[in-house]
């Protein structure tokens, strides 16, 4: 057989955007402003805050709101998915609607900045619909339409797939399980002797947190 020439590339690359997320300027960056401080994670983020009832979750994610909201670039919208409409934990934030079920995905259009708070929502009991919205929210939502989204749960093993898998912060407390401590060392990319090593020395209190950012480029990815 005849070795066939193999077709040159032109000089000249073509970069074909995509018109969702280009179009606009709202994607943040840890460059900007130069002096931004840990908790003001960039947005769009998804970040997943891992630990037992009454470690500080609830008041890690909203200090992280409020990051923003004292900086040029405010959340202009913050929507509320939580276990009882009664609950007053984020009545303070004055958030735009509380409901006890996942949101639409059509319901975001990606004009206003936006943050998604799912706090203690049960993943387990998910019908088939909820977990195909919960997808929807956690990829294309929160990179195309403008919002942020952050989950609060008690287990790791327990949370939704889509959620570890999506997830580019993660806020960790101590485990009581010591095979769920590996497992998340292994899911975030984190030697587990180091994890174990950083709980039991620097962040030994009750309310302490391991916070990892995978982020291309963060200045603070522990």
């Amino acid at each position: 057989m005849k070795k066939k020439k193999i077709p040159k590339i032109g000089n000249k690359l073509i970069v074909i955007k995509n018109a969702d997320k280009d179009s606009g300027n709202w994607q943040e960056n840890w460059r900007k402003p130069k002096d931004r401080q840990p908790a003001h994670i960039p947005h769009p983020f998804r970040l997943l805050s891992l630990g037992i009832p009454g470690r500080g979750k609830t008041n890690m994610i909203k200090n992280v709101f409020l990051q923003h909201q004292s900086n040029s670039k405010p959340f202009k919208k913050l929507y509320i998915v939580c276990c009882d409409l009664d609950s007053q934990e984020y009545v303070d934030l004055e958030p735009t609607e509380t409901m006890v079920e996942l949101p639409d995905p059509e319901e975001f259009d990606g004009e206003d900045k936006t943050m998604l708070i799912i706090d203690d929502y049960n993943h387990e009991r998910s019908s088939v619909d909820e977990k195909r919205k919960l997808s929807t929210l956690m990829r294309y939502v929160s990179t195309h339409k403008n919002v942020s989204v952050a989950v609060g749960y008690q287990s790791f093993f327990c949370c939704s797939a889509i959620c570890r898998k999506t997830a580019n912060i993660f806020m960790i407390y101590k485990p009581t399980s010591k095979l769920e401590l590996t497992t998340i060392a292994n899911r975030v990319g984190i030697d587990k002797d180091k994890l174990k090593k950083l709980f039991k020395t620097i962040c030994a209190g009750d309310y302490d947190n391991v916070t990892i950012d995978k982020t291309i480029g963060s200045p603070y990815p522990l």
